[in-house]
């Protein structure tokens, strides 16, 4: 009975070993399969990071090759600008560093990225820390030829606004030199009028006879109307031919004097540009 007993005991102390060891089995294996399937997720996560790590290596150097085909376009712009219109040209100077600024704000981005993911990888880290950080060296040094570009594009701006001053005003002083070209002085007005106004004076002859009118040497222009002479024929005159006289040393066979139906008096300009050789044209009438 005791053999038996202590088998039974011995097979139950058996029993519950085997199972603490198959529980034990189990439980190492569930970790083995644990760390298989990290492993796994592990070399699958390495592998994606590769991928991704080249493809973003490929793409920055791509953008730095785009970013290096602007920066000769912009060369090739800036040497034809002085034959060139300068605000299509400034166009296209900020066109392309916008997308200069583009493509560095685009490998930034995906470098910030991938030196995130590096960091998980410390038997890559040294590596590809190298190359990312060479990379961001280029990209930096890129922001500053685009900072150095947007300077010159300031310069650009700061001169054409310069030119188009410059040119506005040399525009407006040719309108008023047109202007003043254009422009013809004429008064109409009787003896006593002209003289009140210092226009005209009287000169030679003797104790009051045979005086001659002759325009004053410093008459004031104030009283004057003013006329556009590419477009003035003729000058509506109160009064007959006979009580009119030009007292301005306008030359003779540049105009007539006409008398109109209404016994009235137009001048008529034959040759303005001889006749508008004396710009003060001043008229004296008799009543």
């Amino acid at each position: 009975m005791k053999k038996v007993y202590w088998l039974a005991v011995l097979f139950v102390l058996f029993g519950c070993q085997q199972k603490q060891k198959i529980a034990q089995l189990e439980e190492q294996k569930a970790q083995l399969e644990s760390e298989y399937n990290l492993l796994v997720e592990e070399s699958a996560m390495k592998d994606k990071f590769i991928a991704e790590y080249t493809e973003t290596v490929n793409e920055v150097y791509s953008n730095l090759e785009r970013i290096r085909k602007r920066e000769n376009l912009l060369l090739r712009i800036s040497k034809d600008m002085p034959e060139s219109d300068s605000a299509s040209m400034k166009q296209k100077m900020l066109t392309n560093i916008a997308s200069i600024d583009r493509y560095i704000q685009k490998s930034k981005k995906r470098l910030r990225a991938l030196r995130a993911k590096s960091a998980k990888w410390e038997s890559q880290k040294a590596a590809l820390q190298e190359t990312i950080e060479n990379l961001q060296k280029i990209i930096a040094q890129k922001e500053k030829d685009l900072a150095a570009m947007r300077a010159q594009v300031e310069h650009l701006n700061a001169r054409v606004a310069e030119v188009e001053e410059e040119l506005e005003n040399k525009t407006e002083f040719i309108k008023v030199q047109e202007q003043q070209l254009r422009t013809g002085f004429y008064i109409i007005g009787t003896e006593e009028e002209l003289k009140q106004k210092g226009i005209i004076v009287e000169r030679g002859g003797f104790l009051g006879i045979h005086k001659t009118k002759t325009l004053a040497a410093d008459f004031s222009t104030k009283d004057f109307l003013t006329t556009d002479i590419t477009h003035t024929e003729v000058i509506p005159i109160a009064g007959s031919p006979k009580k009119v006289e030009l007292i301005s040393p306008h030359k003779d066979g540049t105009y007539n004097l006409l008398q109109t139906e209404e016994n009235q008096t137009v001048l008529k300009i034959t040759n303005p540009e001889e006749f508008w050789k004396i710009r003060y044209l001043v008229i004296l009438t008799r009543g």
